[in-house]
């Protein structure tokens, strides 16, 4: 199981787990609140997060294997989200998206704060599982590291790809367990395949929720609107660039402003990724970005 399924898997637990309640008084021992529930999850699959709030959250998690998605991601809709990815808003909430347009995360007390309430969860929904809505959302980062444990599996139990090949004796609730972290989500496999019956038979070659992705048409492509940005911009568009720019080590002002400081670091930007050198963030500069 990858490092984001783990996370996922254990944060739909807690939200289905009605002792786990929200508080931000006692939010790392049975209770919860936005940020130690994503943390936590994290944690819990085996990353060394020392983040404690929507504050300082994106560094920590940008430090251990994430990268910053967001021009990948129609925030509107959520288009472009995969199982796994943290939504944050630097200042307010953060939740994990669970795939199927739909995101767990901490909501708030039954008295409709932040402390004073009671342990557990009393209203059903202080820690949900629920439809993905813009809170809004500053950003959207998505795991890229290793998966130590799945490097210890047997190779003929790996995903390749976003793709399980069945061997004998293999079930759709036991993949799904595997893969997915609960045998109830065997569904979902079922869906993304197009499979009518339940049977298996070794050689199948199955793709699994949250590790397949299909490769986007040439509309699709065009529908992720990645524009070219040039001398004298100012959008925030620009300022998720040059917020890229500082997550991959480049020094440069976070303003929106595509001023000469930020051209003359998307000219290093291209000259180390062997480029060419516009000076602009085109097609080929996005791809070197989102590296």
């Amino acid at each position: 199981m990858t490092i984001p399924e783990k996370a996922t898997s254990y944060a739909e637990r807690i939200a289905l787990d009605d002792s786990y309640g929200y508080d931000q008084v006692d939010r790392w021992n049975h209770n919860r609140d936005c940020s130690s529930l994503v943390i936590d999850s994290y944690r819990n699959a085996g990353l060394p997060l020392v983040s404690t709030y929507t504050g300082n959250m994106k560094p920590d998690f940008l430090a251990n294997g994430f990268r910053d998605v967001t021009p990948l991601v129609n925030l509107a809709n959520g288009a472009g989200l995969i199982r796994g990815d943290v939504l944050l808003n630097v200042t307010s909430h953060t939740a994990i998206y669970c795939g199927n347009r739909r995101i767990v995360h901490a909501r708030g007390n039954e008295l409709g704060g932040v402390t004073g309430g009671q342990s557990g969860d009393q209203t059903g929904n202080e820690i949900s599982i629920g439809g993905y809505f813009n809170f809004p959302w500053d950003c959207v980062l998505r795991y890229f590291g290793s998966d130590p444990a799945e490097d210890e599996e047997n190779p003929n139990d790996k995903i390749q790809n976003g793709i399980y090949t069945v061997k004998s004796g293999d079930t759709l609730w036991g993949l799904s367990e595997k893969f997915l972290g609960a045998g109830w989500r065997y569904f979902e496999i079922k869906k993304l395949n197009g499979l009518t019956s339940d049977n298996l038979k070794p050689g199948m070659e199955l793709k699994v929720p949250g590790h397949y992705t299909e490769a986007p048409t040439a509309d699709e492509k065009c529908s992720v609107k990645l524009p070219i940005l040039t001398y004298g911009d100012v959008s925030t568009t620009v300022r998720k660039v040059q917020a890229i720019l500082n997550s991959s080590g480049y020094s440069i002002a976070v303003d929106g402003d595509f001023g000469s400081e930020t051209k003359q670091v998307i000219l290093q930007l291209q000259r180390s990724s062997g480029i060419s050198e516009t000076g602009k963030v085109d097609e080929k500069t996005w791809e070197a970005l989102l590296l």
